[in-house]
């Protein structure tokens, strides 16, 4: 069976920008299959790369400009040999996302491909509430991410 890391980040302190690790808290209160590990990476996820060795898969949730409606919710490949970020995403993070996993998968045995579930912010600004879009939004990540789940398992083959 193949294992699975999920993985909510972001700064709850910023309002929008905590919407991984408030998505991650909602996955916790799930039943999810054994394969299924959640990790709360906030705003340090290198911090948590040494855990990942091994895994088959990692889902990142994390708030991302991508240009859409508020609460919009998309979910991205990244393949980490290729060279180059997504131009379409832009994480909000001091350095950049994607850039810190391929780097570390130069040092770990992490997967080749990660998923990432981005949600459209409407406000990054020093608060502890999420405006009512992002918070809306919460279930149809909650869905994608149970998706991603069940697909990847089933092609354990």
């Amino acid at each position: 069976m193949k294992k699975i890391a999920v993985i909510g980040v972001g700064n709850v302190l910023m309002k929008d920008e905590g919407v991984g690790v408030h998505s991650l808290k909602k996955l916790e209160t799930l039943k999810l299959p054994d394969n299924v590990e959640l990790y709360e990476g906030g705003t340090r996820i290198l911090d948590i790369l040494p855990s990942l060795e091994g895994v088959d898969l990692i889902i990142i949730i994390d708030a991302v400009k991508f240009g859409k409606k508020p609460g919009t919710v998309n979910l991205f490949e990244v393949e980490l040999s290729k060279n180059g970020n997504s131009k379409e995403m832009v994480s909000l993070h001091e350095m950049d996302l994607i850039s810190s996993i391929k780097f570390a998968k130069k040092i770990y045995d992490l997967p080749e491909k990660i998923i990432i579930v981005g949600i459209e912010p409407k406000e990054v600004d020093v608060g502890i509430e999420m405006t009512e879009e992002v918070t809306k939004a919460i279930p149809q990540v909650i869905e994608k991410v149970h998706r991603t789940i069940k697909y990847y398992a089933s092609s354990a083959n």
